[in-house]
């Protein structure tokens, strides 16, 4: 294998290992590497290198099977590439690298519409719960900086996703309570409104996000919180798309001892069910869930 494959195949195995960032930035950091690889990857021809190309997107897209948009945007390129069979190697390299970023550019358009359809709805003087970590509750906090917003934010177990946000909110001078998953029923009742990010929506619109994002939704529920979804349209699921796997890490994230028959779990994502949800916040604005 050349050196610059390898070096794809690195990028893509770093995708899979990677804990911090989200779905969107996932997706995007999958674009990323499917521009490179416009450039990089040996082809004889504009049909080769269509072919490969689409080869490593479906790589790209399978890495994160818990995430929509590191699928729906790696296939929309993949199927793009078929306009590029007929013409000359060097354009078609220029256009399968000008598609990518393309796509890169509407991702982060949709989010900044987002962002700010989330900072005109949540307005002054409100405490925000959340759960996990989310680039985009990130950068709408940042536009909340002078609005008079506290948080209350869980750890997020077992990687503390909750300790990096905390520390992100410290650095903005936002006041923020962290605390244990294990006391979310006690802290619910303090909040003014759930926000959590999400990594897909279900085509019922059940939501797929951090493990102990259902919880959440159900302690919501019992005190009369609101709970808003806060993510691209994009993130929506199709009928037609592969089933949906969750995620399953090791077992060691979550405890490094070993008995004889004892089964250690560490799936990272749940599914919040509709009827849990009050509201999805995306690119367009305030959205209701549809009925089911």
């Amino acid at each position: 294998m050349r050196n610059t494959e390898r070096n794809i195949q690195q990028r893509i195995q770093d995708m899979y290992a990677d804990r911090t960032q989200g779905a969107s930035e996932l997706a995007r950091e999958g674009l990323d590497i499917a521009a490179d690889a416009a450039y990089q990857l040996s082809a004889t021809n504009a049909l080769a290198l269509v072919t490969a190309l689409q080869s490593l997107a479906h790589d790209i897209m399978i890495t994160r099977t818990s995430m929509t948009p590191v699928y729906k945007l790696l296939h929309a390129w993949s199927e793009q590439l078929e306009e590029l069979t007929d013409i000359d190697l060097p354009t078609a390299r220029q256009t399968a690298q000008n598609m990518a970023y393309d796509l890169v550019n509407q991702s982060l358009r949709f989010t900044q519409q987002l962002v700010q359809a989330a900072y005109y709805f949540i307005g002054e003087n409100k405490t925000l719960f959340t759960h996990s970590l989310s680039s985009t509750l990130i950068s709408i906090a940042e536009q909340l900086v002078d609005k008079n917003i506290n948080f209350i934010i869980t750890e997020s177990r077992p990687l503390n996703e909750g300790v990096i946000l905390a520390e992100k909110l410290s650095k903005l001078a936002i006041p923020t309570t962290l605390i244990t998953e294990a006391q979310l029923g006690l802290f619910i009742k303090h909040a003014d409104l759930v926000f959590v990010g999400a990594d897909s929506i279900l085509p019922d619109y059940s939501v797929v996000n951090k493990a102990e994002t259902y919880l959440l939704a159900l302690a919501a529920k019992a005190q009369n919180i609101p709970f808003y979804v806060c993510c691209e349209s994009f993130k929506l699921r199709d009928e037609n798309m592969p089933h949906i796997a969750l995620e399953e890490m090791a077992a060691s994230e979550t405890c490094r001892e070993t008995w004889d028959n004892v089964t250690i779990k560490n799936i990272y994502f749940d599914i919040t069910p509709p009827n849990l949800v009050t509201a999805w916040i995306n690119e367009n604005g305030v959205n209701p869930v549809p009925p089911n």
